[in-house]
């Protein structure tokens, strides 16, 4: 996953942005808006942590800021661009929460660069999902698979948001679908319709 545009949450971060993330002020909302599209390009609008998409059109799962490392924690790194990521309810605020994601060692030792930390679960940035997990569902295009952990950071990341779920691979197998049926032209499109129809 790319990172979001460091540079302009950077710029917004900086300009008298270190109010309390709950702020109602219009500098916090603004800021908030913009980490929002940025975060949603980044991630080709689907959660950091499911990758199902989030979005308007996606019933109940509507975008969410989540801290990876939680800002009540560490308000160091409350506007951190890299600390952003976007989710969908669910995975934000019934599965993770505001669980401590760094490691003993990072929170024993406070770090002058974020950078430095180390995770307790995958990182959406700082991490390459290959070293951590086999199968899932890496893209829309993807076949979905079920998953496994490669690592202890793999294995503790599929356990805290049930990727392992049978719901989870479901759910990814109908995105699967329907996003390949939007890839299809109209031709293919009005074949396969026909298809399911006979078999309906």
């Amino acid at each position: 996953m790319e990172d979001p545009s460091i540079s302009t949450l950077q710029a917004g971060a900086q300009k008298g942005m270190r109010r309390k993330w709950t702020s109602s002020t219009p500098k916090v909302k603004e800021f908030k808006r913009i980490a929002r599209q940025q975060l949603h390009h980044a991630q080709t609008g689907r959660c950091a942590y499911c990758l199902l998409p989030v979005g308007n059109d996606s019933a109940h799962r509507v975008p969410q800021i989540d801290h990876f490392a939680p800002w009540k924690k560490y308000p160091e790194w409350t506007y951190e661009p890299r600390n952003f990521t976007l989710s969908c309810p669910t995975c934000n605020e019934d599965r993770k929460g505001d669980k401590d994601t760094l490691s003993t060692s990072s929170r024993i030792r406070p770090m002058r660069r974020y950078t430095d930390l180390i995770f307790e679960i995958f990182h959406p940035y700082m991490d390459e999902a290959s070293d951590h997990f086999e199968g899932g569902y890496p893209s829309p295009l993807s076949k979905p698979e079920p998953i496994s952990g490669i690592s202890e950071k793999g294995k503790k990341t599929i356990s805290l948001f049930k990727l392992h779920s049978s719901d989870m691979l479901r759910l990814w197998q109908d995105e699967h679908f329907r996003a390949k049926r939007e890839q299809m032209n109209s031709v293919e499109r009005s074949r396969f319709e026909r298809i399911m129809d006979s078999l309906s």
